[in-house]
């Protein structure tokens, strides 16, 4: 017989008997798959945490745009909902006179808890002004309709753009509401667009919840946010002209509104990768602190199971010289164990999966984050069970390889 074949049919017949030996002791098998299976589920939830921080940064770049910079009215030592609005529509005019780098300068003026309503429907929104077009100023893309023209800013034309959440409370069942008056507190204006749908998690709602307007029209309603501004809106034409002129931006801004050495910005600011920075310290602190408590479980569940092997090895005598008789040699007792704790370890990756769904699926119920448990998180948990599997089995294959062979034969 070719040597290859015979050590194929050979291998295959241990695998045959580990295979048997795992099934025919379920207690041990079921107590050793949970053991390492706590381990894997935190491998899944960790991987799952990574590739969905990952996802949400790279969504956040591109909802929020590259090459965008924000600069906010109020420090940092304001509290919550106290913001004193700090940046001006003249601040705006002037970066955009001192900074020729960037394409489109514009201050992000609105109002937040007006009431809109159509008919009967009525929500609480954010109303505001735009300078441009929604997908230059926002980076947000029309879906119904049209986005404003720079004719309804110069001559002031009644018109508005609803988000997505506004246009599906105001007009259920999918009424159209392209030409419809809709009223913003004691006013009009007709809707001509309605924005695209993004979102954040458990932030959807808010996210798309504005009616907008032509700058000029918004100054006209509200004529005491005429000169205020909420925050300036920068865009450059790439992500490094953002990094370069964002500490030259920062200076103009403090020497124009009079701040002397030491004292705080009166402003914050932010880029698409600053805030995806943060997205990945949150989840690197988070996934460091879950990666210690998972590496702790996966020791402890390893030694334990191979505990549980070991003494299985002392009851497994007459097993083992059954197959010393019939010609198996040490290497095929110890491949044989190996095997076995690689089945095992195989279980408890399956059962680390469905726990590490449950998980994931708790964790996307808060809305931050969409947790899943991806083919490339499975394809890790599996490669991780397999490492436990041969470097935790090899203690007790080594002891079942090591058993006397005549005293083994001698037990049957």
């Amino acid at each position: 017989m070719n040597t290859a074949v015979f050590k194929l049919k050979r291998f295959l017949g241990t695998c045959k008997e580990a295979l048997r030996a795992t099934v025919s002791a379920p207690s041990r098998t079921i107590l050793s798959a949970v053991c390492i299976g706590l381990g894997i589920a935190g491998v899944a939830i960790v991987a799952a945490l990574s590739v969905a921080a990952l996802k949400k940064a790279e969504y956040m770049i591109e909802t929020f745009g590259s090459d965008t910079l924000f600069l906010v009215s109020g420090s940092n030592y304001n509290m919550p909902f106290s913001r004193q609005l700090t940046l001006s529509v003249g601040d705006a005019d002037a970066l955009r006179e001192n900074f020729p780098d960037a394409y489109f300068v514009s201050p992000i003026r609105n109002v937040w808890g007006l009431i809109v309503s159509y008919q009967n429907a009525r929500l609480m929104s954010e109303v505001g002004g735009l300078t441009g077009t929604l997908e230059i100023e926002r980076n947000w893309k029309i879906v119904e309709g049209r986005d404003l023209t720079p004719d309804d800013r110069e001559y002031a034309n009644n018109v508005c753009l609803l988000g997505s959440f506004v246009r599906d409370t105001l007009f259920p069942n999918e009424e159209d509401p392209l030409g419809k008056q809709i009223k913003i507190g004691r006013g009009v204006c007709e809707v001509v667009g309605v924005a695209e749908e993004k979102t954040l998690g458990a932030y959807d709602n808010v996210l798309n919840t504005f009616v907008l307007l032509p700058d000029t029209v918004f100054s006209k309603r509200f004529q005491w946010r005429r000169l205020l501004a909420v925050g300036i809106r920068m865009r450059f034409y790439t992500m490094d002209d953002v990094n370069r002129q964002l500490p030259s931006v920062i200076e103009f801004l403090r020497e124009r509104h009079g701040l002397e050495e030491g004292q705080p910005n009166d402003f914050r600011f932010f880029t698409a990768s600053s805030i995806s920075q943060m997205i990945y310290t949150i989840m690197g602190a988070i996934g460091a602190f879950l990666g210690a408590i998972t590496l702790l479980v996966i020791i402890v569940g390893g030694f334990v199971t191979a505990n549980i092997f070991l003494l299985a090895t002392q009851t497994r005598v007459k097993e083992i010289g059954i197959r010393r008789a019939f010609g198996a040699n040490s290497t095929d007792i110890f491949l044989q164990f190996i095997i076995e704790f690689v089945i095992v370890g195989l279980c408890g990756m399956l059962v680390g999966v469905l726990v590490g769904s449950a998980y994931a699926a708790f964790i996307s119920s808060f809305g931050f984050l969409d947790v899943k448990i991806t083919p490339t998180v499975f394809l890790i948990t599996t490669f991780v069970s397999l490492i436990v599997a041969l470097t935790f089995g090899i203690l007790p294959a080594r002891s079942a390889s090591k058993i006397n062979p005549i005293d083994a034969i001698k037990s049957l």
